[in-house]
């Protein structure tokens, strides 16, 4: 919200104090006076937030009508992912009560009632990665311009809004090359293309806070250990699908007994669908989301942050 107000004041995307995380020195910050770059954090939910009060609304009105919008677009989306997936006529609103209701006691330890009520990008980037998993889910069925489009859009995007946004480009990329309807050569000149068009804009912004705006770099490249890898992706990727009311080690070795599943899933998929094969499997392409978000999240751990929080969010 502070990134929101000095944007609003003509002090370009920036911050009016320095952040935990910086890599700046404090003479560095106070030379500033109040405009720090935001460096920590990508730009475009700040952006978001200073577009919406343009128009009159105080900052803390529109960051409201914005979660408040978001989450009736992000629930649309999912509705439609869930028909995709199944036709059944009960699922839909069973899946919606569930990602709406389910709180600690039931599932994870957060529910989108609670990530809508903050200041935070989580819905903004919930959306972008959903509205881009159906594009490619659509497109898989539809190989046309139009969806491909959709498609960079969102891998452009979501990264701009939290830094995990890498993970839905390296998926839509895998994706591309293991189902798109397309020859070979198509298929990897489709892949190379979302890669470029995910990768260029976090690039050119990654660029002018370092160089033009004197901001120094987001993250230091280096290895940090991370403490029980193994464990922490099991935690938050069991907390996806299983009730957190299920003992610690059991959740996570249920998690294991499904992936191994939708690994032996894939790979038969990929063996009985012939080159240029138009098939795939929803729960694989989903499995590629997923896969590639918690391996994303452990880089960043590993070399880039280990501050990074192994929460639920």
């Amino acid at each position: 919200m502070g990134a929101a107000d000095n944007l609003l004041h003509g002090r370009g995307i920036t911050t009016p104090f320095d952040l935990s995380g910086s890599t700046l020195s404090p003479a560095q910050v106070f030379a500033f006076y109040g405009a720090v770059p935001l460096v920590h954090f990508p730009p475009l939910y700040p952006v978001s937030l200073a577009a919406l009060s343009s128009t009159g609304l105080p900052i803390a009105s529109g960051e409201r009508w914005l979660n408040a919008i978001l989450m009736a677009a992000n629930l649309f989306v999912f509705e439609l992912l869930v028909r995709r997936f199944s036709t059944s006529r009960l699922l839909v609103p069973i899946a919606a009560a569930l990602l709406l209701l389910a709180g600690p006691a039931v599932f994870f330890h957060q529910n989108l009632l609670l990530i809508d009520e903050g200041a935070w990008s989580e819905p903004l980037f919930l959306f972008v990665f959903l509205l881009g998993v159906l594009f490619i889910e659509v497109y898989l069925d539809h190989a046309t311009k139009g969806w491909f489009v959709g498609i960079a859009v969102c891998v452009a995007l979501a990264p701009l809004i939290r830094y995990v946004g890498f993970s839905i480009v390296a998926g839509a990329a895998i994706v591309m090359l293991l189902w798109a309807p397309l020859t070979r050569p198509r298929r990897w000149k489709a892949a190379a293309m979302l890669v470029v068009c995910g990768l260029a804009p976090s690039v050119a912004w990654s660029f002018i806070t370092s160089s033009v705006l004197h901001g120094g770099s987001a993250r230091q490249f280096a290895w940090h250990a991370p403490s029980a890898p193994i464990h922490w992706l099991l935690y938050i990727g069991s907390g996806w699908i299983l009730p957190g009311s299920i003992p610690g080690l059991l959740r996570e070795a249920l998690f294991l007994v499904i992936l191994l599943a939708a690994g032996l899933l894939l790979l038969v998929d990929r063996v009985q669908n012939k080159e240029g094969s138009q098939q795939h499997s929803h729960a694989a392409v989903l499995a590629i989301f997923a896969a590639t978000y918690l391996a994303v999240l452990m880089f960043t751990l590993a070399f880039l942050d280990d501050t990074t929080p192994m929460d639920n969010r």
